[in-house]
């Protein structure tokens, strides 16, 4: 079940990530994992404990320890990722994160 993160987004309880059945929906599941993996690469806060405490626990997935082991660091910009829902059939959704800039001094 999700639950609201402090960003106020919501996240997946850490056990069910790792599962075949959590895999399923996602017809292109290594990749979706590597792009996931090098965006937690690039954008975690080692110093947060709460990182910290995520990736150790992803870290008992034997898959998402050889992702780890690559140290692959990538932020997540621009993705495509391909659904297949059992009542909503097969889709893809385009993730776009846009980084604000400071206001230009003139």
């Amino acid at each position: 079940m999700p639950r609201k993160s402090r960003g106020g987004g919501s996240e997946v309880s850490t056990g069910s990530r790792t599962t075949s059945a959590a895999r399923r929906p996602f017809p292109d599941w290594p990749e979706i994992a590597a792009q996931t993996a090098a965006a937690l690469h690039a954008e975690a806060d080692p110093r947060d404990p709460r990182a910290a405490r995520l990736v150790a626990e992803l870290r008992a997935d034997e898959d998402f320890r050889g992702l780890w082991a690559r140290h692959d660091a990538r932020p997540a910009r621009d993705e495509l990722k391909r659904f297949a829902h059992p009542a909503a059939g097969e889709f893809a959704l385009r993730r776009q994160a846009l980084t604000v800039g400071a206001p230009s001094s003139r």
